[in-house]
């Protein structure tokens, strides 16, 4: 079934080990053996290239600007490749506003038809102009500068991962299946079970043969800003970490204790007495279905948004901007005046004008999910 996994990291001159690290992460997931296709917008899309283009835009970069940001997106199962192309790119172009380059590879043939994935490179720049358009690198500092200034916020990793699930499963929604995915942590979701880790097809590999991995201590580089704070390097003991556990076993070890909870509730409703044995059952009932299905989130609101956008008694409070990608997923509300204090057709006209990358692809949920080409197979 489709699930929701979004990782994302930058590539930036002060912390690539080499240089044109970028340049060689695009020649790695275009590689034949993986790569089933390849989309790009505002950049080459053949694999020399892009290359080419990306060690030519690292070059004219500062000395310690951000060359890219990988994003990996695991794809729906239920979607086929021209849906997969049509969502990544409904994704891209509003993410970007249509402004700044981006590179997509598809991972769905060979090993990856079990799990099919997306690696998208970011640059972080207008085509045009050379100047940032989601101010991904930006940091606290840069950040309270810009809201002191009343500029727009940056765009934050929330609303990426909440861009995506919108996305996601308005494809699914097109496509006609009930499947969808959730982006906020099973806590957030109301659910009580415990997070599994990712195995992957090596580890699952491992185990089929016998092979049990070993953990060992890795010496790490630190980011840019605990290297201000402290040595250039830690060292992370994996051991203390997974107890000795390997992700299978680990896993393992949940649905055992998942398995157990239920077969206590199980036997605690055999003994209970007739006359709350309908109470009983659909209190069980209750709880195993929060346990094992998403709940509904089609009209659920967002009340930590809302309240932000405009507060608990309706009174739009002084707040901070927001970035334009939060505005387009959350549209401010109009303004209250009053119980019926204004007509329908007045409040309509009260409404803010859409945004630009509103205008040009519209809301999420009208994109034309099956309309984009199939992208051209360059893997040269």
């Amino acid at each position: 079934m489709a699930i929701y996994s979004l990782r994302m990291s930058a590539v930036g001159k002060t912390t690539q080990k080499q240089p044109f690290t970028a340049a060689a992460h695009l020649k790695y997931i275009t590689r034949t053996a993986a790569v089933t296709s390849v989309l790009a917008a505002r950049m080459p899309d053949s694999r020399r290239d892009a290359i080419a283009w990306l060690k030519r835009e690292e070059q004219a970069d500062r000395k310690n600007a951000r060359i890219i940001d990988k994003v990996v997106l695991a794809l729906p199962r239920e979607l086929s490749l021209v849906h997969w192309q049509a969502l990544v790119t409904a994704f891209a172009e509003k993410l970007t506003d249509g402004r700044a380059a981006w590179f997509a590879a598809f991972h769905t043939k060979g090993k990856d038809a079990d799990n099919p994935h997306c690696h998208l490179i970011l640059r972080d720049r207008d085509h045009e102009t050379g100047r940032r358009v989601m101010f991904l690198s930006a940091g606290p500092k840069e950040a309270g500068e810009r809201r002191r200034k009343g500029k727009s916020a940056p765009t934050t990793l929330r609303a990426i991962r909440e861009l995506w699930e919108r996305c996601a499963n308005a494809a699914l929604e097109v496509a006609g299946r009930p499947e969808r995915i959730d982006h906020r942590s099973l806590r957030a979701q109301g659910l009580s079970r415990a997070a599994q880790v990712h195995e992957g097809p090596n580890i699952r590999s491992m185990q089929r043969r016998g092979f049990r991995p070993r953990s060992r201590d890795r010496v790490v580089r630190n980011s840019p800003f605990r290297r201000g704070q402290g040595p250039e390097t830690r060292i992370i003991r994996y051991g203390a970490i997974d107890k000795g556990m390997t992700r299978a076993e680990y896993n393992d070890a949940l649905r055992q204790q998942a398995s157990a909870e239920r077969s206590v509730v199980t036997r605690l409703l055999a003994r209970a007495p007739a006359r709350r044995g309908t109470q009983a059952d659909n209190a069980v009932s209750r709880l195993m279905a929060r346990a094992d299905r998403l709940p509904d989130r089609a009209n659920a609101p967002r009340p930590d948004l809302l309240e932000r956008l405009a507060g608990p008694s309706g009174e739009s409070p002084e707040r901070a901007p927001v970035s334009p990608l939060e505005r387009a997923l959350h549209p401010t509300p109009l303004a209250r005046a009053g119980p019926l204090a204004r007509s329908a057709p007045a409040a309509a006209k009260t409404r803010a004008a859409p945004s630009a990358i509103e205008r040009m692809l519209g809301p999420v949920e009208s994109l034309p999910l099956v309309s984009v080409p199939v992208a051209r197979d360059r893997t040269r």
